[in-house]
């Protein structure tokens, strides 16, 4: 395992600038995560340190090794970087076996036969493919290629792993059993992984630390999981990490309201923001509380989607709508179902505090 250092890096086509000016390090045996939204360069990054792309600016170290300097013209091509690489499409070859889809790396380089053998076997059985040896890819799940690439990247003992959005192709039950998977495998072996992927669940779950990029390839966050989900560095961060709620709020006559109207709301600032006469309140799905009590602020349930262990409504809040998610078996128990139509009452919990920007209330 190595350490990756990205050093001023700019990425250029023509007129068209991808990246600009990034600086990233990545420890050690880390579970790296570039996520972000589609066409904001993240594979790009990967392509770079792995060496299929020559950056226009800055310096690339893998380890101590500067593998990549637009300025001294230094670029180590891919088979000398130590890394392996696993794509969204999988690449295995689709006429030969799981065996000599993973061996192949071993043979380019020339191993001695009986340590290309072994080394072959024993990164099948890491990734539960032993005893699939001999099939073809047609032969097996999408799950099972899958593997087989990530096989077929271990087999060369890299130093980095670098996973481009591998579990896209993969339907939803299987997406989640290898994202455990990848990250158990990775524990095991102690190998740096970066990982792309535009998935904010699969980056939560396998990620030691996450990059956030928006659409112009700019960073806004970089953190533990935990951290960016829970103390996100502004609204596009808080946004990008899962359904959201938007409250534009005004204070009016000392009394909080929803902007432009003259519905008040439950809900104080934080101390430091109170001198603001307009803010922004955002929220996740179930930090509203729907109730029969009278809390003060009342809305009506404009549609109700019962999606098993959870509730899920739009209210109405006036003229806007917000979207709030209960535990169903909860809202049994406690006769906190309720039906389209019907009032209820909100109580907030855990609102964090964004500056007025220029947007509309409701589901974002």
């Amino acid at each position: 395992m190595a350490e990756v250092k990205l050093e001023n890096i700019s990425k250029h086509y023509g007129e068209h600038r991808v990246i600009e000016n990034l600086n990233i390090t990545v420890k050690e045996g880390e579970c790296f995560t570039f996520l972000g939204p589609s066409g904001c360069g993240k594979t790009v990054i990967l392509r770079l340190i792995a060496g299929f792309e020559r950056p226009t600016n800055g310096e690339i170290f893998i380890g101590s090794s500067l593998v990549s300097s637009a300025e001294q013209k230094i670029h180590l091509p891919p088979e000398e970087r130590k890394i392996g690489v696993v794509f969204q499409d999988y690449a295995v070859w689709p006429h030969k076996t799981v065996y000599e889809n993973v061996i192949y790396p071993l043979k380019i380089q020339r191993i001695d036969k009986n340590e290309a053998k072994q080394r072959t076997m024993q990164a099948i059985t890491q990734v539960g493919l032993k005893g699939l040896e001999k099939r073809l890819p047609y032969q097996l799940s999408g799950g099972q290629q899958q593997r087989v690439a990530l096989a077929r990247a271990l087999v060369s003992k890299p130093e980095i792993m670098l996973l481009d959005e591998p579990l896209n192709n993969l339907d939803a039950k299987l997406r989640e059993e290898m994202r455990f998977e990848i990250k158990e495998l990775q524990r095991e072996i102690g190998v740096t992984i970066l990982y792309v992927t535009h998935d904010q669940e699969v980056a939560l779950a396998i990620s030691d630390r996450i990059a956030i990029f928006d659409h112009t390839g700019h960073v806004r966050q970089i953190g533990a999981p935990r951290e960016i989900y829970e103390k996100p560095a502004d609204k596009y961060v808080f946004n990008f990490m899962g359904v959201s709620n938007f409250i534009p709020l005004e204070i009016k006559n000392g009394a909080t309201i929803i902007e432009d109207s003259n519905i008040p709301v439950a809900l104080q600032p934080p101390t430091g923001k109170k001198e603001a006469l307009r803010m922004l309140a955002a929220c996740r799905p179930f930090d509203i509380e729907l109730t029969r009590e009278n809390t003060g602020m009342k809305g009506e349930v404009k549609r109700v989607t019962f999606l098993g262990a959870t509730m899920d409504y739009r209210i109405n809040l006036g003229e806007k709508e917000l979207r709030i998610q209960q535990d169903t078996q909860e809202a049994l128990q406690n006769n906190l179902l309720f039906k389209e139509g019907e009032d209820c009452f909100l109580k907030f919990h855990n609102v964090a505090w964004f500056e007025s920007q220029s947007v509309e209330m409701g589901v974002s």
